[in-house]
């Protein structure tokens, strides 16, 4: 029951402080704070403690490749003009209509590509 008390406080009490951070110093240092393993990283010790270090090991290999599959998504945004790319894996070149997407946004926010 104590262990079971613990995972309720602790997770949502990280995510709340990234919240207050990116409100207090800003979204893109909020947005830095919230890439850290932050939420995953109490799951893994709380899986550790409970299965053991092999189960939370595995466990540990699949949010790793969640993390990866949100790393293939990008916004950008420049003097209010948003740019969303995604480059979808395990393609190592961009499409075309990647790149003319990306210069579109290049041109939109006054660079010339």
């Amino acid at each position: 029951m104590n262990l079971l008390l613990t995972k309720l406080i602790l997770t949502p009490l990280a995510i709340v402080a990234a919240l207050w951070v990116a409100r207090r110093w800003g979204d893109a240092f909020g947005g830095w704070l919230a890439g850290l393993p932050l939420t995953s990283a109490p799951v893994a010790a709380f899986l550790a403690i409970e299965h053991g270090r092999a189960f939370a090991a595995a466990a540990s290999a699949g949010s790793v490749a969640a993390v990866a599959s949100q790393a293939s998504f990008c916004r950008f945004e420049r003097r209010g003009v948003i740019g969303t790319f995604h480059r979808p894996h395990p393609a190592k070149e961009a499409k075309r209509y990647q790149v003319k997407d990306a210069r579109e946004y290049l041109i939109k926010i006054g660079v010339k590509p």
